[in-house]
């Protein structure tokens, strides 16, 4: 191989393949973008359903597809609240608006403001509590930007500047959530902006018209430097810059992803005094792009274009400025520490003087090792050395983790709905009917259509099931209608749509059809087994990490259509369908004391107060109770088998708790107590406070201590 990478006239053609490898190619980024789009679609629409004047966006890399395995950047979620008419001068105001005026004045740093009402009205104050205004000359009031404290102190682990921060399971990402004030008009000061012009040919005319309609958001943080740190918001033109991150071509995004792998990989392994936002470096690319013709954005100038975006960088690092894209006189490096500008140039003029041998130097995703063996090879051999993971297999990696987020946000969602139906089934009807009004509202291929599809099966069973109930509290059978309702409801996923429809089977003594669709739910399970994911977004209980190669292989030929074929979730079930929950798993709902309750967090709020058990063994569970009482008791004994066997070698269960807890039930029922005693106390392991296991141990010793009394 060449001493120098850059003598290499193919470099740029096989860096480009080496980017392609890893999953930075046109087919994979838009899997990407589809997926975050489609999840803030599913959460703006769930709020929407509840009556909050709330939009979701999901921004930042992992939306823009500007990320890789390796890279595992973080979900960027803000959530835009639309309560404020905020406007930019008087007259924009509206009557009978909640209108607050956007300030700027000296005391203001660039792209920051103040937000100014009249005295606060009884239902702004309603929103937000008085104690968040600050009186600002003769009856006017500046809102604080703690306003949003009491919101998220609750949910949230930690606060990174604007962002509220969790951490996520280990199977998935981080998440930084951030809520903001939407406001429909451009900012005054990126006003300029629409009619200049750099030397290229990009943004073009409609993409500065897209990039003004978004508006912009404001956000609750003060600049550095602020006087008044708890009254000035950031203004921030985020929507704006996902618009022209999503007209990229590929190479320009390669670029960008490879300048994040440079300097992760220098603030990890090199010099942590250097590190760069990926803001400030999507930054520097929008320059470079606005600034070159889009004929030398192409792949086999990738490395060319990558010497242009540092060599630039390293022009802001000499003048100790980087000015925002849209507000010019917000710096973006500014008020650094003096070592950060000194060790920034210092590696800059190493990437610079090296002729691409930093390259080298990135373990990130074996781009070091991918390239090297680029560079030892004929373009176009295929052959990949023992080690590297092959194209596809990072496709597949990238496709299941993709269809994972879909699948536990639609978990999320489902749970929300059901936290506000609870006991009413005229609710259910309710949320179904202004569903099925933005489905009829939408285009055939729009992403709230694709919504519809997702998340209406799954409030279509909870309605059958919530119907059911009370169809059997009068002693009559389920009817056609209700069937038809199970029916729909059970396109969800693999099984818990259909489990909810056997469970209300067997609850109203229809032990044949029970029975059939028992076995039909057993037979598409093993038939698809090493394909089906168990997905519960319940617990914050960390899922494991394993290889799922039939999943992932599944996943990659396709969206979130897939999900009905491809993944189980757990079964749910409200207080109001309890005649169509077997007397065992009832108990579940009654998990909670009023002082177990006081343990309760994040999650744990929306599904404790439910009857909720994981898909397989719960099938296994209604198995056994069929066919006993079918009096098939060899059919029984294998059931039980089952039972055990998807308990201790199941890779993942959500409710591992809630499935002891049943198979302790069916030991006490096949006479074996002492049994029952330690599968319940092996519950009390996994779960210690809210969990049925603490009652059942009770009622088992009770019946004990009273058999034995009476003996």
């Amino acid at each position: 191989m060449s001493k120098f990478l850059d003598d290499d006239p193919t470099l740029s053609l096989k860096l480009s393949e080496v980017m392609g490898n890893i999953g930075i190619r046109k087919e994979i980024v838009l899997k990407r973008r589809r997926t975050y789009m489609l999840m803030e679609t599913l959460d703006t629409i769930t709020r929407r359903i509840q009556g909050k004047n709330i939009t979701t966006y999901n921004l930042g890399s992992q939306s823009e597809g500007s990320t890789t395995v390796d890279l595992d950047s973080d979900i960027d979620t803000l959530f835009g609240y639309h309560y404020l008419n905020i406007i930019l001068d008087c007259k924009e105001a509206k009557p009978r608006a909640e209108n607050v005026l956007l300030v700027q004045d000296e005391t203001t740093a660039p792209g920051h403001c103040y937000l100014q009402c009249e005295k606060p009205k009884v239902n702004f104050v309603c929103l937000i509590d008085k104690k968040y205004f600050h009186p600002y000359g003769k009856n006017k009031w500046l809102l604080k930007n703690t306003c949003f404290d009491e919101e998220v102190k609750f949910k949230y682990n930690r606060k990174k500047g604007p962002a509220h921060s969790f951490q996520g399971k280990v199977a998935y990402n981080d998440e930084d959530n951030v809520i903001a004030w939407h406001c429909k008009y451009w900012p005054r000061e990126a006003r300029r902006w629409t009619k200049d012009k750099g030397k290229g040919d990009w943004p073009t005319e409609d993409i500065r018209r897209e990039c003004e309609a978004t508006g912009c958001i404001i956000v609750p943080v003060s600049s550095k430097n602020s006087q008044y740190k708890d009254l000035e918001w950031r203004i921030s033109t985020c929507l704006a810059e996902r618009c022209l991150m999503f007209s990229l071509n590929v190479t320009q995004m390669r670029c960008y992803v490879l300048m994040k792998m440079i300097f992760k990989t220098v603030t990890e392994h090199t010099c942590s005094m250097v590190k760069l936002s990926s803001y400030v470096l999507k930054t520097v690319l929008f320059y470079c792009i606005e600034n070159t013709k889009s004929c030398e954005w192409t792949e086999n100038k990738l490395f060319d274009c990558l010497q242009r975006c540092l060599l630039y960088l390293e022009t802001c690092i000499r003048k100790q400025n980087c000015s925002h894209f849209f507000i010019p006189g917000h710096n973006l490096i500014r008020g650094k520490d003096p070592t950060f500008y000194k060790g920034a140039l210092m590696m800059l003029q190493y990437f610079t003087n090296s002729n691409g041998q930093f390259l080298l130097e990135i373990s990130l995703d074996q781009l070091n090792k991918r390239l090297n063996e680029k560079m030892s090879m004929d373009l176009n051999s295929k052959m990949i050395s023992p080690g590297i993971q092959q194209t596809e297999t990072v496709s597949k990696i990238i496709s299941g983790s993709l269809i994972s987020h879909i699948a536990v946000q639609l978990n999320i969602c489902h749970l929300l709905h059901l936290q506000l139906v609870h006991n009413s089934v005229q609710v259910a009807q309710n949320q179904l009917t202004k569903l099925n009004k933005i489905a009829i509202n939408s285009s055939e291929k729009s992403l709230h259509r694709s919504v519809y599809k997702l998340i209406a099966p799954l409030m279509y069973s909870s309605l059958a099931s919530a119907i059911a109930s009370n169809e059997i509290e009068r002693m009559e059978y389920i009817s056609s209608f209700t069937s038809i309702l199970f029916v729909i409801g059970s396109s969800s996923d693999v099984s818990s749509g259909k489990l909810k429809f056997a469970s209300a089977l067997y609850c109203s003594g229809d032990m044949y059809n029970a029975r059939c669709l028992l076995e039909h739910i057993e037979q598409k399970y093993h038939k698809n087994f090493k394909n089906i994911k168990t997905v519960c977004s319940c617990s914050e209980k960390d899922e494991i990490k394993f290889e799922m190669t039939g999943f992932r292989a599944k996943c990659l030929t396709g969206n979130e259509e897939l999900i009905k074929d491809i993944t189980s979730f757990c079964v749910k079930f409200l207080p109001s369908e309890k005649n169509c929950i077997p007397n065992e798993l009832r108990y579940e709902i009654y998990r909670s004391t009023a002082n177990d309750k006081l343990y309760r967090k994040g999650t744990d709020t929306l599904w404790m107060d439910l009857a909720i058990v994981d898909s397989l063994p719960f099938m296994y569970f209604l198995q056994y109770k069929t066919y006993g009482r079918l009096k098939m008791a060899e059919k029984q004994k294998t059931a039980l088998s089952n039972f055990a066997t998807a308990i201790t070698k199941e890779l993942y269960l959500g409710h591992e708790e809630t499935a002891y807890n049943l198979i302790g039930q069916c030991c006490e029922q096949e006479n074996k107590p002492d049994t029952a005693l330690d599968i319940y106390i092996e519950s009390l392991k996994i779960r210690k406070k809210n969990n049925a296991a603490n009652v059942l141990i009770c009622r088992l010793i009770s019946a004990l201590v009273n058999k034995s009394f009476h003996s």
